[in-house]
């Protein structure tokens, strides 16, 4: 299996690459890194773009010895992690990532830093949600991980010849069933995790002082709740935050707390 390499400064293609073990994660909403083991010892360079089988990472270090070179590579969201000024309320999510991208990473007007190789499209209009801000700046990566949680927005990449494609848009995420009395499967080992909150206190502070508090129920189903009284509440521990929201922006924070509830098996 092959690899191609991208510059981070002009996007020009270097010579492919021959892997032959790699460990990946996808589209994970964690800082998870991937690794690669590829034939031949090479010096890449920090912040380059790595393509592989239709998908894509930021490689952040590697490692030659012994005729092999060890890749370490992060998610290609990290692009975007430095933090930006916040512009105000965007007419929906997607142009609002996409003006950003624009105007921050691809258009500055500084070539030191411009990636102007970048092609932003915004493929759907999903009711705009603001990001978390702090000293009039935000992190757009926080951003695309939020919006992702909360509404289902994704923000694809993609080398198409000279440029980067980055796609903006909502998306339904498919289930997959693995069948292990299916010859195909094997069972080598499990594992199980879980972090859950069934209950958020949300402190509203206005000038540093504590406005409202306000206790929110997660039910089974998913929903949200103020109601303690509701059935088939979730089990789950008890958090406590607190924002300089108000209203139904501490509401969309709080949903974004409880999205962030992980089970694995």
């Amino acid at each position: 299996m092959q690899a191609f390499i991208k510059r981070r400064t002009d996007f020009k293609t270097l010579p492919l690459l021959n892997v032959i073990d790699y460990d990946i994660t996808l589209a994970s909403i964690y800082d998870e890194n991937s690794t690669f083991t590829v034939a031949g010892e090479y010096a890449l360079n920090q912040g380059d773009f790595l393509f592989f089988e239709g998908h894509s990472w930021l490689i952040e270090k590697s490692e030659p010895s012994e005729g092999v070179t060890a890749i370490t590579a992060v998610d290609m969201v990290q692009l975007f992690a430095r933090p930006i000024v916040y512009p105000g309320a965007g007419a929906d999510i997607e142009s609002f990532i996409a003006a950003a991208i624009e105007d921050n990473f691809s258009g500055s007007g500084d070539a030191a830093y411009d990636m102007p190789y970048i092609t932003v499209t915004a493929a759907t209009s999903t009711p705009f949600i603001a990001p978390e801000i702090e000293a009039g700046t935000y992190s757009l990566k926080s951003y695309i991980a939020l919006v992702r949680r909360l509404a289902g927005i994704f923000v694809g990449f993609s080398a198409a010849g000279n440029a980067l494609a980055v796609t903006i848009g909502a998306r339904a995420v498919p289930t997959h069933k693995i069948d292990f009395a299916d010859d195909a499967y094997r069972l080598i080992a499990e594992s199980y995790s879980a972090a859950s909150i069934a209950k958020i206190t949300a402190v509203e502070l206005v000038d540093g002082s504590a406005s409202l508090v306000r206790d929110f129920y997660l039910l089974t189903n998913g929903v949200i709740t103020e109601d303690p009284g509701s059935a088939e509440r979730a089990a789950g521990d008890w958090s406590v935050i607190t924002t300089t929201t108000t209203g139904d922006e501490t509401v969309l924070k709080v949903a974004d707390e409880f999205a962030k509830n992980s089970y694995s098996h």
